[in-house]
């Protein structure tokens, strides 16, 4: 019973913290949204909330796909001898890390969706010049976004053969 009473003590006291942690956040959106709303942007606004929180849950996803599929095979190719779960939650940490990342980039997402040519070609290429401004910062936001995350998955599995190897020699 006083297990109990000092875990639930744990928990109460963990949500606390992380209300306490995005009440700054909550706020900020908070007073964002009544500005908005005041000025007669609201669409505005709930489009680039909604695209932020898009592309954050996109992100996480994402990665725990990517990453969770790779550590699985991993675990399959050399079966742990010890617990996986500091590299489920390690995963976990860096999938909400990356979604955050991710949800940044709602401006180049929402510039690329709703991009408009320009009507000048390049000369040397034989591009709009819309492809530069609106694609292609685009093109390299998502290059950039699977290149780290096979990278960063890359050293998870990584870490785990280290630590397979470590074990099996202790």
């Amino acid at each position: 019973m006083v297990e109990v009473m000092k875990s639930s003590k744990y928990y109460v006291f963990l949500i606390l913290f992380v209300i306490f942690l995005f009440l700054s956040t909550i706020v900020g959106i908070w007073t964002d949204y009544l500005w908005f709303d005041v000025v007669g942007f609201t669409k505005i606004f709930l489009i680039s909330i909604t695209t932020k929180i898009g592309l954050f849950i996109a992100g996480v996803l994402f990665f725990l796909i990517i990453s969770l599929i790779n550590l699985f095979i991993a675990y399959k190719i050399q079966p742990s001898k010890g617990s996986t779960k500091l590299f489920i939650l390690v995963i976990f940490i860096l999938s909400s890390f990356y979604g955050f990342s991710l949800s940044t980039k709602w401006l180049t997402l929402l510039t690329y969706l709703n991009q408009i040519p320009f009507g000048i070609t390049d000369p040397i290429l034989g591009r709009d010049v819309a492809f530069y401004v609106f694609s292609l910062p685009f093109l390299f936001s998502v290059w950039r976004i699977v290149f780290s995350s096979v990278l960063i998955t890359t050293i998870i599995v990584a870490l785990y053969y280290l630590k397979q190897l470590i074990v099996a020699f202790l």
